[in-house]
């Protein structure tokens, strides 16, 4: 009698927890504003989305691109964190839509769009068109902690497997266990790609 195939198991595992996920997402207000309600995207499909964010990411790990000190037009210059602008350009870059935020600028005396920022990735009543917060933590998710200090507004970067993220640091891109560290539990909030 031939034995199930553990990866076989695991798939139809995470197929299962997709699709009541989906059912949750599509029949509850509690993640999605009532006037937003996308498409969410089939379970396989999300799968395959999400595998793609995390090789996409692994690409850039040792990239100095969103080192502090660089320049990132068009929306970061030299001296400003720019995790934030990683995981867009990593999500984007790998098929996922991230809608850009908009915002009054006095220096530019008008509206400024921007991708968003790691506060808002981190603020779990923060929208963000076409991701919602999970608590089941995957590859391919966002992980972000808002914060005040050092004149960013928190950090955040893309959960690449069990208990490691890769995120852009003041000199490069790394892989390590951001976001899963014992003193950080109940401060991340993670989003999911549902589409848009």
């Amino acid at each position: 009698m031939p034995t199930e195939n553990n990866g076989d198991a695991e798939r139809e595992e995470k197929l299962r927890k997709c699709i009541e996920e989906s059912l949750k997402y599509s029949n509850s207000q509690i993640y999605l504003p009532p006037i937003y309600n996308p498409p969410i995207l089939s379970c396989v499909s999300a799968q395959t989305q999400q595998q793609k964010i995390v090789e996409t990411a692994k690409e850039k790990v040792d990239s100095t691109d969103w080192a502090k000190m660089k320049e990132k037009p068009p929306y970061g210059g030299a001296g400003k964190w720019k995790c934030n602008l990683f995981v867009y350009d990593a999500l984007t870059q790998a098929g996922a839509k991230v809608p850009l935020e908009t915002r009054w600028s006095i220096s530019n005396f008008g509206y400024v769009s921007y991708p968003p920022l790691a506060g808002q990735w981190g603020d779990p009543s923060h929208t963000i068109q076409g991701w919602v917060v999970v608590t089941d933590p995957q590859p391919g998710d966002v992980a972000a902690i808002p914060s005040n200090a050092g004149g960013a507004s928190g950090h955040v970067g893309i959960v690449s497997g069990d208990g490691k993220t890769i995120s852009a640091t003041d000199k490069s891109v790394v892989e390590n266990d951001w976001g899963f560290r014992d003193d950080q539990k109940g401060t991340v909030v993670f989003r999911r790609y549902v589409g848009q």
